[in-house]
């Protein structure tokens, strides 16, 4: 898609007049269809969830971003966190996962940490950074630009799941902090 979206911005500069509004049409297509594949590539299950499970599958996400992004991130992992359901599993690593992109893009921090904690029907999942924390307006129309995951859409995947999802600054602390529990039954 992204190679398409090239293609049609060439062939934009390149058109007659006359074409050019049809081009600027089928451009706006493209990204609409752009952002549905990330929609979609968002709600389906990482295979590595299957041939690792959640904990490892996160130690190893955690591992890859710390290694690329040049940040140093922890992870701790209590209780047994791979024996919960699917959704709760997607829920989790998605969390875990829209979280750490966050803190690489937008934190410009120096420590992530992230926590999963498992304790008899719940689930507790934190990730915190020492970065400059977090600005958000849920109801600002940036909220969910260019089609991202966002904190938006950490919070209805976790409440769809009957969690609860907080953010804001670690208590004490510089940087932000997100928290999400959920039932593990």
């Amino acid at each position: 898609m992204t190679a398409v979206n090239i293609e049609l911005q060439l062939l934009h500069e390149a058109a007659p007049t006359q074409v050019k509004a049809r081009v600027e049409d089928v451009r706006a297509l493209a990204a609409q269809c752009q952002t549905e594949m990330r929609r979609v590539s968002h709600e389906l299950r990482p295979a590595i969830l299957d041939e690792l499970g959640l904990a490892e599958a996160v130690r190893a996400l955690v591992q890859r971003m710390a290694k690329h992004a040049h940040i140093e991130i922890g992870c701790d992992v209590h209780g047994d966190v791979d024996k919960i359901s699917a959704d709760s599993v997607i829920a989790c690593y998605r969390l875990v996962q829209e979280a750490l992109n966050n803190v690489v893009r937008h934190a410009d921090a120096a420590r992530a940490d992230v926590m999963l904690r498992r304790e008899q029907d719940r689930l507790t999942v934190m990730v915190t950074d020492d970065g400059r924390g977090i600005r958000y307006d849920p109801s600002s129309p940036d909220t969910q630009r260019d089609g991202h995951f966002g904190l938006l859409g950490m919070q209805e995947r976790i409440r769809a799941i009957g969690g609860t999802f907080h953010y804001g600054p670690p208590p004490d602390k510089r940087g932000t902090q997100i928290l999400a529990e959920f039932p593990v039954t």
